[in-house]
């Protein structure tokens, strides 16, 4: 009788794995833990909560020690007069359970414990050994080790193999198994030609070359990393994680060791000198669902997260089920409810950082724009013989900087983007992210003089792009801002202030709105974007814009509005922080909106609060020398200087000129889910029941 190659396969599998019949040996693992955990455990297993006698059957030791097992004797064990017995009194399982122990699985209970009574360890835990080749039939048939084994199943089944398949037909398995295509028509006749000196190893060699061996091997992995689950429960939207696909399918194709492979996977950005594609490594920890609709809690579906984590880990690597272990002390594999939460504590200190990322081409044109521009910058140092001079000048009087106050708010919004304070006093948006919005942020203020009121938007790892914006670039636009006061003790009693005006260390020129923030129709849409004065100027059409253009979009960025006249607070005030973001598009379930995504209010006394603006990027370096900076430091402040000196001269604006056309070109990178390590560990506790809202005990 012939039979097809996967028949053959398949008994393969089965001679190894092992069958029950009467003549075989009892296993602990085939035979008795099933009967215990469906049985037993319930009453006297790993759960404490719900153990009977403090006896465990779960752990032989205890179990011996408790009179339950005599390993080797029947007659004195307790577990078999317990289960034989027929006395309600006595029987185990009680007959309430509505379970019994059969004769067969009597039968099985003896002869375990004859046999000593063996526990097994855990497969998972248990190393693999190379068995023995067995005898067979047709040794002269094997050609490798595995062969035996198939003809032993064969042999078993009274089969015979079937005939070595003819060469085309080997080819085209070969082609299938290892790259997942067939070969077209020209490859076939290549390697069926008898003329050439082509070996069948001579093709698998070839084909494992090819970069179609690690798409086709890559993809068994990326299932086990959720890597094509959806993105959400009720927004399924789109995202891109296809660099994370073409860094398992590199892994592949370079034969990447195991152990390097995984430690990438669970920890690449700790590595020391991580970049990019140990950044994208981490991808394998950000393949699960998001839920970001109206009324999701951030929380709570940031641990579903988790548990979908550890139990990626446990199938993926260790090769175990984690997920009963979230509610309570595992039944089948060997991990207790507090060390679940211990391994989950050990992810639970990273952001979901959302980074952006370049193909090689890409990053080439990026080191090329780089030394282009600092090429440019070095011809204004020649063409301008003093202009270090010039600019310890400039730089000296900057160190009269305000003096900013954080005001941090007392109360936030309650809808469906969720807004969260954090330590520095700044509020991150997050969850549902609609197209358009408008908030106010109450906080309180102490007696003191204000002469303007500051506006920080500031990078965040769970923005896109790390931010500052919430759009799919990590920009946004602010339509409005207002401010008003009103006494604590009156706080109906709203005063709106006014600006005398206000400055950006952004200012981007009036623009159209992209087309994925336009209204649906389109064509009667006039809102624009540009400068900060038109956060101020009361037309809900224009708004600033945090955008600079690729390679400078994703930085923080703050603007300063200057009151008309001081506010001189003689008592605790309420000063109102009002955001108005109208600039989005008309759908939330196609990332369409325009939002700032992380901000911080501040408050100063300063006299002249505008007089020395400076960016972000170079605030916390006026109070140092010149001398005393970094050569980057120094690069950054020859940046801003270069742009707000004198720059009307022909040597600074030609440069200018030069270097802001050449940051036109800068490559548009994609944006990547990983993880980011956070300065502050979050604490993580025992879930009761796996409830995020009801915290146990501490672990680490």
């Amino acid at each position: 009788m012939k039979v097809c190659p996967l028949v053959l396969f398949a008994i393969a599998i089965a001679s190894i794995c092992p069958r029950v019949s009467d003549a075989e040996p009892v296993e602990f693992s085939r035979d008795i833990r099933a009967v215990l955990s469906d049985k037993c455990f319930l009453c006297h297993g790993p759960d404490e909560a719900n153990r009977e006698g403090d006896l465990r059957l779960d752990v032989r030791d205890a179990a011996i020690d408790a009179g339950v097992l005599s390993p080797g004797d029947v007659s004195a064990s307790e577990i078999i007069a317990r289960i034989t017995s027929t006395d309600p009194d006595v029987m185990m399982p009680p007959p309430s359970t509505g379970k019994a122990i059969t004769a067969d699985e009597v039968a099985r209970f003896k002869a375990w414990i004859n046999d000593g009574a063996a526990y097994d360890e855990h497969w998972a835990f248990v190393a693999p050994t190379r068995p023995s080749i067995p005898v067979v039939s047709q040794p002269s048939w094997c050609k490798t080790p595995i062969d035996y084994f198939v003809l032993q199943g064969l042999d078993a089944q009274q089969l015979t193999p079937s005939p070595t398949a003819d060469r085309a037909t080997l080819v085209r398995r070969l082609y299938l198994d290892l790259v997942g295509l067939p070969p077209s028509p020209s490859e076939l006749d290549q390697w069926c030609d008898s003329r050439a000196d082509h070996s069948i190893e001579s093709l698998v060699d070839e084909l494992m070359k090819s970069e179609h061996f690690g798409e086709r091997w890559a993809r068994w992995w990326l299932d086990a990393a959720r890597y094509s689950d959806s993105d959400g429960y009720e927004k399924d939207k789109q995202r891109e994680v296809w660099f994370y696909r073409d860094w398992v399918t590199t892994a592949m194709n370079r034969d990447m060791p195991y152990d390097e492979f995984i430690v990438k996977q669970i920890a690449g950005d700790l590595l020391p000198g991580a970049g990019q594609a140990e950044r994208v490594a981490t991808g394998f920890l950000r393949n699960s669902m998001v839920n970001e609709e109206g009324g999701a809690n951030a929380e709570q579906f940031r641990v579903e997260g988790m548990f979908d984590r550890l139990d990626a880990i446990g199938k993926a690597i260790l090769g175990i089920t984690t997920q009963c272990a979230q509610c309570h002390t595992h039944k089948y594999d060997p991990i207790t409810h507090d060390e679940y939460y211990s391994m989950f504590a050990a992810l639970n200190d990273f952001h979901e950082a959302i980074v952006t990322v370049y193909t090689p081409e890409q990053s080439d044109a990026r080191e090329s724009l780089g030394q282009a521009i600092e090429a440019a910058q070095s011809e204004l140092k020649v063409s301008m013989p003093d202009w270090q001079s010039r600019l310890t000048e400039w730089w000296s009087p900057l160190a009269d900087q305000p003096a900013w106050t954080t005001v941090v708010a007392t109360d936030l919004p309650f809808e469906g983007q969720k807004f969260r304070l954090l330590d520095d006093g700044s509020i991150v948006s997050e969850s549902y992210a609609p197209t358009k919005m408008d908030n106010s942020f109450p906080c309180r203020v102490e007696p003191m003089t204000i002469t303007a009121v500051r506006l920080d938007a500031l990078m965040h790892p769970q923005l896109p792009h790390g931010g500052p914006g919430r759009s799919v670039d990590g920009t946004g636009a602010l339509t409005e801002f207002e401010v008003s006061a009103a006494p604590q003790s009156d706080p109906g009693k709203k005063t709106v202030l006014t600006f005398a005006h206000a400055t950006a260390d952004v200012n981007p020129p009036q623009t159209t709105l992209p087309a994925m923030y336009r209204e649906r129709d389109a064509a009667k849409d006039r809102r624009v974007t540009g400068g900060i004065e038109f956060a101020i100027d009361g037309d809900t059409q224009t708004a600033w814009s945090t955008d600079n253009g690729p390679g400078r979009r994703n930085q923080n960025r703050h603007a300063v509005f200057v009151l008309d006249a001081p506010l001189v607070v003689t008592e605790p005030m309420i000063l109102s922080f009002r955001l108005v973001m109208k600039h989005g598009g008309w759908n939330s379930d196609d990332n369409q909106n325009y939002l700032i995504g992380r901000y911080k209010f501040s408050v100063t006394d300063h006299p002249r609060p505008a007089d020395s603006f400076l960016p972000s990027s170079i605030e916390s370096l006026v109070d140092r020398d010149w001398n005393d900076l970094s050569p980057t430091e120094q690069s950054t402040v020859f940046d801003v200087w270069r742009t707000t000196c004198d720059s009307t001269s022909s040597e600074v604006a030609s440069v200018n000129e030069t270097i802001e056309k050449l940051w036109q070109g800068h490559p548009i990178g994609t944006s990547q889910l990983a993880v980011e390590s956070r300065e502050q560990p979050r604490e993580t506790f025992v879930m009761l029941r796996g409830d995020f809202l009801k915290p146990g005990n501490r672990v680490t």
